[in-house]
């Protein structure tokens, strides 16, 4: 019985169109760049395994291998605010931050290659390496080595010679930086690795100092739970510990927005949002109140295909940015000077748009 996730078994050499695309893959590869800016939008809002995202990824699986179905590759030329496929420009973005082109373009990447070979668990990973690295700030950003690393069976990728040179030497002259907490240097305690025990058991063994019955014991005092399972576990745990509580707050009440389906029942989720909103302002975290406001954004982005009515209320959420009582907490944050982050101050006041000049300039005269 065949998985839903591998792809179907298709004819050898000769089934698969020759030359360039068709009219028709055009533009069936059009609406597959179409879904991928939706599907990575809801990535960012999501976690992987809400039903949006979930649905998204089987739509795009679907689109993929119908344009699969008969060629043996897509292939996408990389411009800086394009994708082409056969000539022909199928998907543009002059937005840097959200722009999936400029990701690759920026990092030296020329053209990639999907192969009929993929299957949905490697566009998957494929999917959650480009989130990854559009979360990061564009100058730490580094699309082609996340790609490349994970070395993906029917995924291919081309940039220059030069390029990934440059990144081999960046990386062989990069300092070996060693940690000691000189605090635990005496305290009379050594923290062994699961890997350092099964030397130190090798090295008893093979020295005669314990006999192979002690190892059934050593053994038995170790965890039952495997060393996946754990390094698992602590992954999560720790991925957990570094999330801000604003974020996973700012997930749950987007969430909330996504399950409800009457539009009339996010009304008041929204006007709680506005409170929540300028409480941020008041304590001067303006890394927080951007993120809300970009997530409100693409959510009414994936709304207005869907959901008109819910969207159209997201749309008087947004509409109200900014009121006079948002201009007067600025500039109380102006005077406090005490911003959680300067850039994202900045980059709040270009959400702002023209009523963030006098703002600027009362910042510059602070300064």
């Amino acid at each position: 019985m065949e998985s839903p996730d591998q792809p179907k078994p298709q004819p050898e050499a000769g089934a698969a169109s020759e030359g360039a695309p068709d009219k028709a893959s055009i533009e069936l590869s059009r609406e597959i760049f179409h879904l991928l800016a939706h599907t990575m939008t809801a990535m960012k809002l999501f976690p992987s395994y809400h039903a949006t995202v979930t649905g998204f990824v089987d739509e795009l699986y679907a689109k993929l291998r119908s344009y699969l179905e008969t060629r043996q590759e897509l292939e996408v030329d990389v411009g800086e605010q394009s994708f082409v496929v056969g000539g022909e420009v199928v998907h543009k973005e002059e937005h840097l931050a959200k722009s999936i082109p400029y990701l690759f373009h920026k990092d030296g990447m020329k053209k990639f290659t999907i192969l009929r070979e993929i299957d949905k668990t490697e566009l998957r990973d494929f999917l959650e390496v480009i989130r990854k690295t559009a979360l990061l700030p564009l100058d730490e950003s580094d699309v082609v080595v996340a790609i490349w690393e994970k070395d993906f069976p029917s995924i291919r990728i081309f940039a220059p010679d030069e390029y990934l040179l440059s990144k081999i030497d960046i990386f062989s002259k990069q300092p070996l930086e060693v940690f000691v907490d000189r605090r635990k240097l005496f305290s009379g305690q050594i923290n062994l690795s699961a890997d350092d025990l099964k030397d130190i058991e090798d090295k008893t063994l093979s020295l005669g100092l314990m006999e192979q019955e002690e190892k059934k014991d050593y053994a038995e005092l170790m965890t039952a739970l495997e060393d996946k399972d754990r390094d698992s576990i602590e992954s999560l745990l720790a991925a957990s510990r570094q999330t801000p509580p604003e974020k996973e707050f700012h997930d749950m009440i987007f969430e909330l927005l996504c399950l409800e389906e009457r539009a009339e029942k996010i009304v008041p989720i929204l006007n709680f949002l506005e409170r929540h909103h300028r409480e941020l302002i008041r304590e001067d975290k303006f890394t927080y109140a951007v993120q809300l406001l970009k997530q409100a954004r693409e959510l009414e982005g994936i709304f207005s295909g869907s959901h008109p009515q819910k969207a159209a209320e997201l749309e008087k959420f947004l509409g109200t940015f900014p009121d006079g009582r948002t201009v007067e907490l600025v500039l109380e944050a102006i005077g406090r000077s005490t911003l959680d982050s300067l850039s994202a101050f900045f980059d709040y006041l270009r959400l702002m748009g023209d009523r963030s000049i006098p703002l600027a300039a009362e910042l510059l005269a602070k300064t």
